[in-house]
């Protein structure tokens, strides 16, 4: 359940809609979208540095 949510904001972020717009879409509060958008991007940010080589598995507690 909480990976589709995050799925769903995912794409629609990524195809432009905002925040209230994914938040009607989905039954949401805009500020619970933003706190899923927050978290998928610290996401993004860890597989990119792990990806690049900035940061290993063993950086992660």
């Amino acid at each position: 359940m909480i990976q589709d949510i995050n799925l769903q904001v995912y794409e629609m972020r990524k195809n432009g809609y905002t925040f209230v717009e994914i938040a009607d879409a989905l039954n949401y509060s805009d500020e619970d979208i933003r706190n899923i958008d927050d978290i998928n991007q610290a996401n993004l940010d860890v597989l990119s540095r792990l990806s690049d080589g900035t940061l290993t598995f063993g950086d992660i507690n």
